[in-house]
């Protein structure tokens, strides 16, 4: 990356790169592109990254460029009794730092998210808890155990979840103040743990997602296994028993360019369903161009079906053509 001074920057850095476009996959506007990386060496004006950028083609023009502050955080051995009603809040919110830390946290009766990680470098979140993080969707307040806000490399171990939405997802910061550099795509979050009565997908991304690896998690009593609404999600070694469906995928909508679905993966899964093992589904107002192929593999993969219409899987792509890969 050629940028106009080298000055102040140096090896080492973590930067994060900012463009005036929006995401070409979310489904609405003021979602913008921007995207960590590391300086690896630095020639003139010239950067050298750790990392090839996502949808490069749409850094070109109007970006910024901006060095983090090494600041972090470490919360620990807290258990929380949320008894008063939120509204679009966190329980926790961690911003805009560098390898922040939660452990042995407990979170009981969250009215919306119970842990939020935005714009950050490198979190880890080990051996927490959320039970009865509430789904009011009718309020906005959504019921996430933990949301992934536009970070890079996040680390999830042992999560446990009860009564959530979702026990883990992702989201793009959303800016309606003009382009901000907490906006961005979430990249490489490695997720574990067990969902238990998730509302929806106890394991779930949304578009603007890039590379989510869900390993050896497990889904029991809930309405979808794990859910993936973007790009290079996967699921390895997935475990789940009594959920209605196993796995969901969506296509694009009003607001995307491009089809989220692509590079999905089901790996080595052991998942009992009683309506569908995985369904493709389109989002109401698709407007992605027909000829954008969605993608999905599935292999070495094992399902049981517990329900009276006893169907095996679904694939239902009313607009977008799809290619499913059986192995």
């Amino acid at each position: 990356m050629t940028i106009a001074s080298a000055t102040g920057y140096a090896t080492g850095d973590i930067v994060k790169i900012v463009s005036t476009d929006e995401q070409p996959d979310f489904w609405f506007a003021q979602r913008y592109l921007c995207q960590f990386a590391v300086i690896d060496s630095i020639a003139s004006n010239a950067l050298t990254l750790d990392r090839l950028i996502v949808d490069s083609a749409l850094y070109l023009t109007n970006v910024n460029i901006a060095i983090l502050n090494r600041h972090t955080v470490s919360i620990s051995d807290v258990n929380i009794q949320v008894d008063e009603a939120t509204d679009n809040l966190a329980v926790i919110s961690i911003r805009d730092m560098v390898l922040p830390k939660t452990s042995n946290i407990t979170i009981n009766d969250s009215k919306d998210v119970c842990i939020l990680f935005r714009s950050c470098f490198g979190y880890l979140s080990l051996n927490d808890t959320a039970i009865n993080s509430l789904d009011n969707s009718g309020s906005s307040n959504y019921g996430y155990s933990i949301e992934d806000q536009s970070c890079d490399n996040g680390l999830v171990f042992n999560l446990l979840s009860t009564g959530s939405r979702h026990a883990f997802t992702t989201n793009s910061y959303r800016s309606p103040g003009g382009v901000d550099m907490s906006c961005g795509y979430t990249t490489g979050a490695k997720v574990n743990g067990k969902a238990y009565n998730a509302t929806s997908g106890g394991w779930d991304t949304h578009p603007g997602a890039i590379d989510v690896d869900f390993i050896d998690c497990h889904t029991y009593s809930s309405l979808i296994f794990g859910q993936s609404r973007s790009r290079n999600t996967r699921f390895i070694n997935p475990y789940g028993r009594r959920n209605t469906v196993g796995f969901k995928f969506a296509g694009g909508r009003v607001g995307s360019t491009i089809n989220p679905i692509k590079s999905n993966n089901i790996i080595n899964a052991d998942v009992e369903y009683s309506e569908t093992f995985c369904e493709h589904y389109e989002q109401a107002g698709d407007t992605v161009g027909a000829t954008d192929v969605s993608e999905i593999s599935i292999e070495n993969s094992f399902g049981i079906s517990t329900g009276a219409a006893h169907r095996g899987m679904i694939v239902e792509s009313r607009v977008n053509p799809l290619k499913l890969t059986i192995n």
